[in-house]
């Protein structure tokens, strides 16, 4: 089936022989030239032989990456971020005007994070500041438990031996029963009794608990 991209100059010399500006050279490189029709160039479908009009060069990267000086593409967010990343170090110059994207938090050092590490009581700009002092501590949902400097902890991890809260409020003894004294109630139907069943595994009849706490 014939197609646009058909149409193509050939030339046995290293001359290119693309003169209308209507086409684009596909910059093969050897004694045959190509060239496609300009309007084909970046449509998601390679039409020169190598893929030239698909190319950084000709197309430059797609909205969420940069773009190197050296035409190669990195994510968009490792922009700015202290670490070359580009060959030629183009994705740190000019940081002070670059702005993160919407999803992203910026940090004094010019670095992005992604939003919801910002005031997340963890260091992840490197010069701490996306934990400021301005941070607003969000609501914890019904899941979780609020430690002391805000922070939220799932309900589940609250006293079982492990610091999940920076602070370790999810561990200290306001906020936990000690060991010895903590009890957990469940029913169990066993000759109409109700069963305790401490933090050790051992378990008490009610004639016991009655005593216990007398």
């Amino acid at each position: 089936m014939w197609r646009e991209s058909n149409c193509f100059a050939e030339s046995s010399s290293n001359t290119v022989n693309c003169n209308d500006k209507a086409m684009l050279d596909c910059n093969l490189g050897h004694d045959v030239s190509q060239c496609v029709l300009r309007s084909l160039a970046c449509n998601h479908v390679p039409d020169c032989q190598n893929g030239w009009d698909e190319s950084v060069e000709i197309c430059g990267c797609p909205p969420h990456e940069f773009q190197c000086n050296s035409s190669h593409c990195i994510d968009l967010v490792r922009r700015c971020d202290v670490t070359e990343d580009c060959q030629d170090g183009s994705d740190e110059l000019d940081c002070e005007t670059f702005a993160c994207p919407k999803t992203h938090f910026k940090c004094a050092n010019h670095k992005c994070v992604p939003r919801d590490k910002h005031c997340d009581f963890e260091n992840d700009c490197g010069d701490n500041s996306d934990e400021s002092d301005n941070c607003e501590p969000r609501q914890c949902y019904m899941t979780e438990f609020q430690c002391d400097n805000k922070e939220c902890a799932q309900t589940s991890s609250l006293c079982d031996g492990v610091q999940n809260c920076k602070d370790g409020s999810d561990e200290n003894e306001t906020n936990c029963v000690s060991e010895e004294l903590y009890i957990k109630l469940f029913f169990q139907e066993t000759s109409r009794s109700l069963v305790l069943s401490g933090a050790n595994g051992s378990t008490l009849d009610p004639d016991e608990t009655r005593s216990a706490g007398s």
